[in-house]
């Protein structure tokens, strides 16, 4: 019987963006289930009281040097964006949509190249409108979603959440009540999945 892998991610995290481009060849090796949580990094810091990582200069400096490390370790594409870090309450909110049509891992995917390869600026409605288009939604109700206080108040509930399950930074993975924070922890998730 396949696994369930939850996947906590927040657009706004370039860790996240690493981690998608590893989980299709996980998917292939495992066959596990996947169960998608996207979160606003911004309130889900707020909730459990973590600062993060730009109010420290010298822990922005190695990260962006551990996020080179990494893209060359996997051999992707990553362009750190110009808009970094980005808000990413409203690809959050039209995540739900995605989530609710059933498009969500094609949202992720779309959305991070948009982000990450090509530098596009995914707080913006008309961006995260034409983005849904091209994967099969509806981009009108995309935008719709953006500004919506019921999906609003739905991404505030995934933060909240997420902080209760123990949450507080992303990617962070749960196969079962077992947790697993950072790119580099997919090692042990897979482990954890094949178990």
């Amino acid at each position: 019987m396949s696994k369930t892998l939850d996947i906590y991610y927040s657009f706004s995290s370039p860790f996240a963006y690493l981690a998608q481009t590893q989980i299709p060849a996980l998917v292939e090796r495992t066959k596990c289930n996947l169960n998608y949580h996207l979160i606003d990094l911004r309130k889900l810091w707020e909730l459990t009281g973590n600062p993060g990582p730009g109010t420290i200069p010298s822990k922005l400096k190695y990260l962006i040097k551990d996020i080179e490390n990494w893209q060359k370790y996997y051999n992707v594409t990553l362009n750190m964006p110009s808009r970094f870090p980005m808000d990413n309450r409203p690809a959050s909110a039209a995540g739900i949509v995605a989530k609710k049509e059933g498009k969500l891992r094609d949202f992720i995917d779309a959305v991070m190249e948009a982000y990450y390869i090509n530098d596009l600026d995914i707080a913006d409605a008309e961006v995260l409108g034409k983005i849904a288009q091209e994967i099969g939604l509806n981009g009108e109700n995309i935008i719709a979603a953006i500004n919506d206080p019921i999906v609003l108040k739905e991404v505030d509930a995934e933060a909240e959440a997420a902080a209760k399950r123990g949450v507080f930074g992303v990617p962070t993975f749960f196969v079962g009540d077992n947790m697993y924070w950072g790119n580099d922890r997919l090692i042990f998730v897979e482990a954890a999945l094949k178990e």
